[in-house]
């Protein structure tokens, strides 16, 4: 597993209720979580940390308004348990952004490596708590357009990981490997097309914004 930095956004950072919907992601790395208290057990559990760079569906990056500065493209992170077992959360993520089956015994570096050079097509849902989750991965039209320097600078604003678990009994749980991801089919391809609609009309207005503002300041100056 790659070194572990977490990102200094916070772990587990997803898109807020208002902007759940389809994105286009880049997969900057997997790395080392944090530590909960596995709500079945009981005991800390360490977690993985998919790292994310967004796009909205029109191509354009998508801006994260908590950034500081503000106005970064959004680094979204997703978590699962470490485990890759047959049923394991992680090892659904890898078949589905690699589009073919994860044996058994496979190098989880070699599997990143793999799914660093590809798009993919990320859905962002509620949870049964009404939290934003990952539910859907697919693999998308394009390579990535990341390069070793773009990641390093990424993973260069991480910090040291937190470690939300209480060796005595209790902590912050986080739940155990939860929801399997979707097959591609179950993706409602109208919903994505309008959320497409939507964002090159938020898009378009906020190029039309920019060249009002430009145009009254030249008007006032």
């Amino acid at each position: 597993m790659s070194p572990f930095k977490p990102p200094s956004s916070g772990f587990g950072k997803l898109p807020n209720k208002e902007q759940r919907g389809g994105y286009v992601g880049e997969l900057v790395d997997v790395i080392e979580g944090p530590i909960f208290t596995d709500n079945k057990t009981g005991k800390p559990t360490p977690k993985m940390a998919w790292v994310f760079r967004l796009f909205s569906l029109n191509g354009q990056p998508f801006l994260d308004a908590e950034s500081d500065p503000p106005g970064q493209q959004f680094i979204a992170t997703a978590l699962s348990n470490q485990t890759m077992a047959m049923r394991s959360t992680a090892r659904k993520w890898f078949a589905a952004m690699l589009n073919r089956p994860v044996a058994d015994g496979e190098d989880p570096d070699k599997l990143i490596a793999e799914a660093q050079k590809l798009r993919f097509m990320l859905q962002f849902g509620a949870s049964d708590t009404d939290k934003t989750k990952l539910s859907t991965i697919m693999q998308f039209e394009g390579v990535s357009t990341l390069s070793d320097e773009l990641r390093a600078a990424i993973l260069g604003t991480f910090g040291p990981p937190p470690d939300y678990s209480d060796k005595d009994g209790g902590g912050t749980t986080y739940d155990t490997d939860e929801t399997p991801v979707p097959p591609p089919q179950k993706i409602d391809a109208a919903e994505m097309v309008e959320q497409a609609a939507k964002a090159q009309l938020m898009a378009d207005k906020a190029v039309a914004d920019a060249a009002a503002a430009e145009a009254a300041a030249a008007a006032a100056g």
